[in-house]
């Protein structure tokens, strides 16, 4: 079986987003900005009985508080290391879902690119921005299997 451009991308793909040199070092952070800080505050007073916008405030949807209430309630209270693996297997998801997309609607070498591009960029800024749970990682998560679907 002769290996694939696109087969060869997606290895390089799942490097990227595991290799030490880039979202690893960054797991074993707590929080690594205050949005993330208050996320998983919020998604801890959830597992403690609380009512969002009630007992826990912030002005972001509930979606990712109850991601991190997931997240604590399957790895323990406030484990940020746990929320920051799981972050990388969301993205790691992300970028598989972005190859089918792209093989579907174009070709593999295409979607090989996209998803290379995907995994760079999705730790290239500044580590607080790129490296955080935040919402937005969770919209696009949602976004795309939506997409998917439209397809």
């Amino acid at each position: 079986m002769r290996f694939r451009f696109s087969q060869g991308v997606l290895c390089l793909m799942i490097a990227l987003i595991f290799i030490p040199a880039t979202r690893l070092p960054y797991v074993e952070l707590g929080a690594c900005d205050p949005d993330e800080a208050v996320g998983a505050m919020v998604g801890q007073a959830i597992l403690e009985g609380g009512i969002p916008y009630v007992d826990a405030i912030d002005h972001r949807g509930p979606l990712s508080y109850y991601f991190f209430a997931t997240v604590f309630a399957i790895a323990g209270p406030l484990n940020m290391f746990a929320l920051h693996i799981a972050l990388m297997l969301m993205i790691m998801s992300m970028a598989i879902l972005i190859y089918r997309i792209g093989t579907h609607a174009f070709s593999d070498r295409v979607a090989g690119w996209a998803t290379l591009l995907f995994a760079i960029l999705s730790w290239t800024g500044k580590p607080p921005d790129m490296l955080a749970a935040h919402t937005e990682w969770l919209m696009a998560f949602f976004t795309l299997p939506g997409f998917w679907v439209w397809l």
